[in-house]
């Protein structure tokens, strides 16, 4: 479990994967095969640096956020190959089939949440994320309704910014206007901070407390972060 790039359905290698600073991605960043990758940089929202940019739109009356009402749905829209933003892309998702299956596995075991934005009892918008201790994540979205996805995103920021988090791993830093200010970190910076973002408790609801961290996980980081640290300083050896 510890060593294989390749994504499986097993949620606890998906969370371990998540919790020693992997992402799911394609293995060339662009087409092709995915698998867990630990780029140079990651893209990251702090919490308190977040900036509500398109106000009129985020908080527009029509939308009203919700959680967990259509895990499923919202990780599937993110998937479908026939958004305009994978069309005009690579064609392909990185949500593979082995993911989503993990995925909500996972959401029934409470370790992953949908935020939703919803119009007239209709889902129009939402993105998903993985929830270990203090650490979450946004990584893709969706839209039925024009700037849906958006107020998801940012709705969602918002209320786990007043929950008590501290940063969202957003994978990457998108370069279109759904941004509320996120920026790329370096690879030994997020990690260094996701070390002591999981083992904080923070719950994303009263009603939802913070899942606890599997002892795999709590007894393999330390051993994680200990080799890489002696890789570092090994001549010709990346963080």
């Amino acid at each position: 479990m510890f060593l294989s790039p390749r994504i499986t359905p097993d949620p606890l290698d998906i969370l371990w994967h998540y919790a020693t600073g992997y992402m799911p991605d394609f293995l060339n960043k662009q087409s092709g095969p995915v698998g867990w990758v630990r780029w140079s940089h990651r893209g990251v929202q702090y919490l308190d640096r977040f900036v509500l940019k398109q106000k009129r739109y985020v908080m527009a009356p029509q939308f009203e956020l919700r959680f967990d009402t259509a895990f499923e749905e919202v990780v599937r829209s993110c998937a479908d190959a026939r958004r305009a933003v994978i069309r005009e892309g690579p064609c392909e998702t990185w949500l593979t089939d082995d993911l989503i299956a993990g995925l909500l596995r996972l959401h029934n075991l409470g370790y992953a949440h949908s935020y939703e934005t919803w119009t007239h009892g209709k889902l129009v918008g939402g993105t998903f994320g993985i929830h270990l201790g203090g650490y979450v994540s946004m990584m893709s979205l969706f839209n039925h309704v024009s700037n849906a996805g958006k107020a998801a995103v940012g709705r969602g920021m918002m209320h786990l910014r007043d929950r008590g988090f501290k940063m969202v791993d957003i994978g990457m830093v998108p370069t279109h206007n759904v941004n509320f200010g996120g920026e790329w970190t370096p690879r030994w910076k997020f990690e260094a901070e996701l070390a002591g973002l999981v083992h904080q408790k923070v719950s994303l609801t009263d009603d939802r407390p913070c899942p606890p961290v599997p002892w795999p996980i709590r007894v393999g980081m330390p051993v994680v972060r200990t080799l890489r640290a002696v890789r570092r300083r090994l001549p010709g050896h990346a963080a």
